[in-house]
């Protein structure tokens, strides 16, 4: 899928997102089905930011799918459901690799980073936000301490607590 195609059929999903006309979960569904089933998995290896942009977005979302999927069967298969949270885990981290490579890519110019304020003491200055200036909504989350060691490093990251720009998508819970 070529990035323009992808940035427009995205938005469209973002904007029924923001009209609340879906759901956190359904919005998750929905980038499942377009972006992530039946395809093959991009390389971490990327070359080119919108090659990153395409493929951070496949990664989280196949995360977040299995999370959602794990935690649906927590009480009924304990043991399914953490092989299914493991399996997110190992997403997550092909995001945050495909994440390091964008911002080297970018030369960290053109972004902001910094930690998110949210409603879940457990992931204040635990997770935090990368804004992609120079892109259309588009907005990483991580976790990972080398990430944001390199962004400290590159005099991009902000110490401050700040509202994400997406406050009410990661404030909001799935199954909402």
């Amino acid at each position: 899928m070529c990035f323009k195609t992808f940035m427009a059929e995205r938005d469209v999903l973002i904007d029924q997102l923001e009209a609340k006309e879906i759901s956190k979960t359904e919005y998750v569904e929905a980038n499942f089905t377009d972006f992530v089933e039946g395809v093959n998995p991009p390389s971490t290896k990327i070359q080119s930011v919108e090659d990153g942009i395409i493929a951070y977005h496949y990664y989280n979302t196949r995360a977040k799918k299995l999370m959602i999927e794990g935690n649906d069967c927590y009480y009924r298969d304990p043991y399914q459901a953490k092989q299914l949270h493991d399996s997110a885990h190992d997403q997550y981290m092909k995001k945050d690799a495909v994440t390091m490579a964008v911002v080297e890519l970018m030369a960290y110019q053109q972004m902001e980073a910094y930690f998110v304020s949210l409603q879940s003491e457990d992931l204040n200055k635990e997770l935090f936000e990368i804004v992609l200036n120079s892109y259309h909504r588009v907005i990483f989350h991580s976790k990972d301490k080398r990430l944001l060691n390199r962004l400290r490093k590159n005099e991009v990251f902000s110490e401050a607590l700040q509202a994400s720009k997406i406050d009410d998508y990661v404030n909001t819970k799935y199954c909402e």
